[in-house]
């Protein structure tokens, strides 16, 4: 079976352990969804899953399907990063070799994320998000203030936005004005769109997840669906 260029075939496995356990281990990426985008200025945010049982062989070839999937960002997915707990220098090594950036996230208390952090020498980019559980709660404007405030306050450079699901007539423009809001209030603190490569450094803005990205003469910052921001376009 074929669409969009991309060959399937039925394969059967054989699990003996709990559901529990299988949840945890991932297939890899779907290729169409996570084909790079056709638009310029648009990036790549992979979000790979450390399991029980990951070994160097495996984060290798997680990290090379990201990168060939257009990734310049890695936000780890669920509880641990990637290599947590004796895998941390292969996964930062990993990072290095393939230009793709780390991106660690405020409050979100990921296990590995200080030692990962440390085996790349702190050349990271800081992430805000705002979890699943406290979108519901949200309204527009509360969640803008709150991206606002995190990278005009404490220099966070990756805003990963989720959107608003909640039922609504019309959904899209919903969002689109959401992210409008976010895009509009961080150009006020002097932030503007990026359109180059986000590069690992210590002076990075934002990126967004399926990114556009910004940048400034003083500082930059990023973000779009889920949405994370780029880099600055100084050293000061």
């Amino acid at each position: 079976m074929t669409a969009e260029g991309a060959t399937y075939q039925r394969v059967l496995l054989h699990w003996s352990g709990s559901i529990d356990q299988l949840d945890s281990i991932g297939l890899g990426l779907p290729r169409i969804r996570s084909r790079p985008p056709a638009r310029p200025g648009l990036n790549v945010v992979a979000r790979l899953r450390n399991y029980p049982g990951i070994n160097s062989r495996a984060i290798t070839f997680m990290l090379d399907e990201a990168k060939r999937q257009g990734a310049t960002i890695l936000i780890p997915d669920q509880q641990e990063v990637l290599g947590y707990k004796d895998l941390l220098r292969e996964t930062a090594s990993g990072l290095r070799d393939r230009d793709i950036s780390y991106g660690s996230v405020e409050f979100g208390k990921q296990l590995g994320d200080a030692g990962l952090g440390r085996s790349l020498h702190g050349q990271l980019v800081r992430v805000h998000s705002i979890t699943d559980n406290e979108m519901p709660t949200m309204s527009p404007q509360r969640a803008i203030d709150r991206f606002e405030l995190a990278v005009t306050d404490r220099n966070q450079r990756v805003c990963y936005v989720r959107l608003f699901e909640e039922g609504r007539d019309d959904p899209l423009g919903y969002n689109v004005a959401y992210l409008s809001g976010i895009a509009s209030a961080l150009r006020r603190d002097g932030f503007t769109w990026a359109r180059r490569n986000l590069s690992v450094s210590c002076t990075l803005a934002a990126c967004c997840s399926p990114p556009s990205r910004w940048a400034s003469s003083r500082r930059a910052c990023s973000c779009s669906y889920r949405c994370y921001p780029s880099e600055r376009a100084d050293s000061g």
